[in-house]
């Protein structure tokens, strides 16, 4: 997630310098503003996503210490939907048994 944003923060800054410095041409025209204004659509779109993303840890910490398996951040906030269903499955069988 951090390269992400360094990457979205590199190519907008990128742009902006491009508009700035080439003067009088099609890129700073045209192709540096559409890097920027895409550069600065990524940023906003990462920069809602980091919290979901942070609490994942808190998530993961709770369902590991609960369950006693070892998921990661990563594992939670990506998968988070498949987890659940497993645990469902789980609980269900061991009601069936």
């Amino acid at each position: 997630m951090f390269y992400l944003f360094a990457a979205l923060f590199a190519i907008t800054a990128l742009g902006i310098w491009g508009t700035d410095t080439i003067r009088n041409s099609f890129v700073s025209g045209v192709i540096c503003p559409i890097i920027v204004i895409t550069g600065c659509l990524g940023l906003i779109v990462v920069t809602i996503s980091i919290l979901p993303y942070i609490t994942a840890q808190r998530k993961a910490d709770i369902i590991n210490q609960q369950y006693g398996t070892h998921y990661t951040r990563d594992d939670v906030f990506y998968a988070d939907d498949v987890i659940k269903e497993i645990h469902r499955v789980e609980l269900t069988n061991k009601s069936e048994k």
